[in-house]
């Protein structure tokens, strides 16, 4: 049997980086590619597997990725190529690439899944390489397509990273608090996200301020806690992205309110809501801010809760996620400012 070129030789490492050295001409590929158009077919398949398994890996932070996504993604951005084979052969290289080459292994749970034991990381070089930069960029567009809920993750990490650290400046003096969460069941107990936001919203004696991009409908004890308060007499705003992969869901939650309501025969005068991106004012509908991913709570214009789940039951409870909750003052009005602009450029109570 012919030996394969391989970087499978060393054990998995937390990150691996690819430059243009580990793209190159495979014997692998032999009498798949048709001989003329190589060693480019062979360096644009090789290019796009680990563009899509760095997408994966580094920028949306997966732990594993749908062999059958995979090759969708591949066909789709490499389909106007002279050289592109069959779907049986582009399924044949990528599985024994994948296992030969890179060393990873492919699970049959819920469907062939592909297992990312590292994080790959692009080097700069390769987008030296001007077909390389278009390819990235189209798996870039696909990938993003197929996966859209974690499109702007690392800015949100970026954020709370900033955040955390300028108030960490101020911890010693004690005027307010400050508290880690995270998703239940990972590492030592702590109170979790979904947990801390239930009793947020248990506290809530004026105002719950709050922006939400993914709702399920098995949380349906927090739609029906945000409509007792409205019910009580604390003023309730919300936030709900509204695009195809959330409109559907997200309406439960503003419904399931309306059933709280007439249930207790109160509380419409004091919720309100609005879907992100209708504009109240046609001209901020050119905005190249076009999606609401921010998941943020404000209660009693006093205490915030800000980080990266959504209130789905993937986010609070299969996910490792965080936030944080706090009482600093400037940075809770910081952030009431920002709802508010936010609020104020979109249309109160619209249609569903």
């Amino acid at each position: 049997m012919t030996k394969v070129d391989t970087l499978a030789t060393k054990p998995p490492i937390r990150l691996l980086e690819i430059g243009l050295n580990h793209i190159k001409k495979n014997r692998l590929f032999d009498n798949i590619f048709i001989e003329r158009t190589r060693p480019d077919s062979d360096c644009e398949f090789q290019f796009c597997v680990f563009s899509i398994l760095s997408l994966a890996s580094e920028k949306f932070g997966f732990s594993w990725i749908s062999f059958r996504d995979m090759v969708s993604i591949l066909q789709n951005v490499l389909q106007n190529t002279e050289w592109m084979c069959s779907q049986e052969n582009i399924e044949q290289i990528l599985k024994k690439y994948l296992i030969e080459v890179l060393g990873m292994k492919l699970s049959k749970t819920d469907g062939l899944h592909i297992k990312l034991p590292y994080i790959v990381k692009l080097k700069p070089e390769i987008f030296m390489i001007k077909k390389f930069e278009e390819l990235h960029n189209n798996c870039l567009k696909v990938f993003a397509e197929k996966f859209p809920y974690p499109q702007f993750k690392d800015n949100i990490i970026q954020s709370l990273k900033e955040k955390i650290d300028q108030l960490s400046l101020f911890q010693s003096k004690k005027y307010y608090s400050i508290k880690f969460h995270a998703t239940k069941g990972f590492g030592k107990e702590r109170d979790d996200i979904y947990t801390a936001i239930l009793d947020m919203l248990e506290q809530a004696k004026k105002s719950v301020k709050f922006m939400i991009a993914y709702y399920s409908e098995d949380l349906k004890a927090l739609a029906r806690l945000l409509g007792l308060k409205a019910a009580e007499g604390v003023q309730v705003n919300i936030i709900l992205r509204w695009a195809e992969d959330s409109k559907e869901e997200n309406k439960k939650l503003i419904e399931e309110i309306f059933r709280t309501f007439n249930l207790k025969g109160s509380g419409w005068e004091n919720f309100r809501y609005a879907l992100y991106p209708k504009f109240e004012d046609l001209n901020m509908r050119k905005m190249r801010v076009t999606n609401l991913h921010a998941k943020m709570l404000i209660i009693d214009y006093r205490k915030l809760l800000i980080g990266s789940a959504n209130i789905t039951i993937p986010s609070l409870c299969r996910n490792i996620e965080v936030a944080i909750t706090t009482t600093h003052l400037p940075t809770v009005k910081e952030a009431e400012r920002f709802f508010e602009e936010v609020w104020n450029s979109l249309e109160i109570n619209p249609g569903l």
